[in-house]
């Protein structure tokens, strides 16, 4: 295995020489937010969001190729297929922080390489390698439920986070930050068509303010998306209820918009300590989110879900999976036993 150092040197090169690279990068703050900051190094490229992993897929393949990229980073994508590597006709440098991939034939990494305990969002080593602004950093390490340059932030951008606030989940439902973050977060819900848009004017943006205070017109645009997301997350928020139950729980109909990750960050703040699982159904199958603070919720999934027509995973006190629905109120019951 290649030392750190020499990884990162690897990436600041391919960064220096890029002149027409493709960006594929997860569907969240985090995500977007190392493609930003890689973006604003190179000032030239493709951006394309993937909210699954990362497969084969030869019409998808077809098209990266297509571009005929010079370079192509992925970013913040958990799982990415070795017989996609290698079917692209460029460098792939691979940057993530969940957990450890063994793939070849591409330039990978991921702080947990290195330290396991290391689980640094990507836009933190986005900022490392190309530097950048930092309310674009901030956007994705705060979305990644992460603090990295906190103090620095405050300093820079003074009055968006209150000196006394340290912690995550208090600057994340209380703070004028914590609001941009989701309002980020919402741009990215809707239409392919509509996160496209989104996210070429995110390109455009040079500071947070033309959206906070809608000092722009793309600003202005991006607000007023962000606030028609948020009706609808509200609707269903509402309608969540804690019991005594170690789990709060509850299922949604699918309208075309994910919000499982969204609620169960924010039920977590609330209610730090239960487990959180969200579900989202469409027709047969129920996608899922679930949090905690305290336990192994990986190790828990994983067996919860044994012998079930599901699958899941993530990090220690985040995960996500899908499940076919009438299995998921074993899931949910398995997993209340686990974690009580």
């Amino acid at each position: 295995m290649e030392k750190k150092e020499a990884l990162i040197k690897k990436f600041k090169e391919a960064l220096q020489n890029a002149q027409r690279p493709v960006y594929i990068f997860d569907g969240d703050t985090d995500g977007l937010s190392s493609f930003l900051l890689l973006y604003h190094f190179v000032k030239e490229g493709k951006g394309i969001m993937q909210k699954l992993h990362v497969t084969y897929n030869e019409p998808f393949i077809d098209k990266i190729n297509s571009y005929h990229p010079d370079v192509i980073f992925i970013l913040d994508k958990p799982v990415v297929e070795q017989e996609f590597i290698d079917a692209c006709k460029a460098p792939v440098f691979y940057l993530d922080h969940h957990p450890v991939q063994q793939v070849t034939g591409c330039t990978y990494f991921n702080p947990r390489m290195f330290n396991d305990e290391d689980n640094s969002c990507t836009a933190y080593w986005a900022y490392e390698l190309a530097g950048g602004p930092l309310w674009i950093a901030m956007t994705g390490i705060i979305g990644d439920w992460q603090t990295h340059h906190l103090a620095e932030f405050k300093k820079a951008y003074p009055g968006v986070i209150p000196p006394s606030v340290t912690k995550q989940e208090d600057i994340y439902l209380d703070t004028i930050w914590g609001s941009f973050v989701r309002m980020i977060n919402f741009i990215l819900k809707g239409p392919t068509k509509d996160v496209k848009k989104n996210i070429k004017i995110m390109t455009r943006i040079k500071e947070a303010s033309e959206i906070l205070e809608q000092t722009t017109s793309q600003g202005k645009f991006l607000y007023r998306y962000a606030e028609k997301i948020q009706v609808q997350y509200d609707k269903i928020r509402r309608q969540i209820k804690a019991t005594r139950s170690p789990l709060v729980s509850h299922v949604y109909q699918d309208e075309g918009l994910s919000f499982t990750g969204d609620l169960s960050n924010e039920l977590l703040i609330r209610y730090p300590e239960k487990t959180v699982l969200i579900g989202r159904q469409k027709g047969d199958q129920i996608a899922f989110s679930a949090r905690n603070t305290t336990k192994d919720l990986a190790s828990a999934l994983k067996i919860a879900l044994e012998g079930l027509q599901g699958s899941g995973g993530g990090h220690t006190h985040a995960c996500g999976g899908s499940i076919i629905a009438e299995e998921f109120p074993l899931l949910k019951k398995r997993l209340s036993t686990l974690l009580s």
